[in-house]
């Protein structure tokens, strides 16, 4: 897998000295980040001696050291399995509780699933969509604690769409929606430098700052960004 985890742990393996390729069915990082990010996050990771092998006709785990990637079989002394999550919510399925297509659990807008039931993390899913991140996490389950102690007059959850990762010598801060397409302006330093402050701006006056290898208070980053 290569997203976030996979190229983290890729990064943090080749760090050690160790040999290994990610292998994911498009190139890493491309569904979450868009083009522009995920092309500077493979480079960066092949200057760093790590190999990339891209399977858009599947990868098939045969056994604990082999996979499967298109055509051919990779052998590993140790297999890695980073593709994503599938929410645990088999045990509701008689609750009652609503869940999408993809077995998300589904929550209003202050984090209730039901009258004093509330949800909060990976496993929720907003207007059809989870976030299986950290920071999201985190900022519902407060909205989830208040929605239990205030009720009706709760304050509903705003997300707070912020992510990081620290991969091949590039820290990357992102502070606004993702994916990102097109070319980003430069607020400061170098793309080719690798240490660059970058704005994209979206359709209905919104905006995602993304930092790589610049310092930038997350206060900051989040004015520029998502706000």
């Amino acid at each position: 897998g290569g997203g976030f985890l996979g190229m983290e742990v890729a990064g943090t393996c080749r760090a050690l000295g160790l040999e290994l390729t990610v292998v994911d069915l498009v190139p890493p990082l491309l569904r979450l980040l868009g083009p522009w990010v995920a092309d500077l996050a493979v480079a960066a990771a092949r200057d760093h001696g790590i190999r990339i092998r891209v399977a858009p006709d599947g990868v098939e785990v045969l056994d604990e050291h082999r996979v499967r990637c298109g055509e051919s079989v990779l052998t590993a002394d140790v297999i890695v399995c980073a593709a994503g999550d599938v929410p645990n919510t088999d045990w509701l399925e008689d609750s009652g509780l609503a869940m999408d297509a993809g077995g998300g659990l589904v929550a209003d807008a202050c984090c209730r699933v039901a009258p004093a039931i509330v949800a909060a993390g990976d496993v929720v899913s907003r207007q059809g969509r989870r976030t299986p991140h950290w920071t999201n996490a985190v900022e519902q389950g407060r909205a989830a604690a208040a929605s239990l102690l205030h009720g009706e007059s709760a304050r509903p959850y705003r997300p707070d769409p912020y992510f990081w990762t620290e991969q091949s010598g590039l820290d990357i801060k992102i502070s606004g929606e993702l994916p990102l397409t097109g070319t980003p302006e430069v607020l400061a330093g170098s793309v080719d430098d690798r240490s660059a402050l970058l704005r994209w701006r979206h359709d209905g006056g919104t905006a995602t700052a993304v930092a790589v290898n610049h310092r930038l208070p997350v206060v900051k980053l989040k004015r520029l960004g998502a706000g």
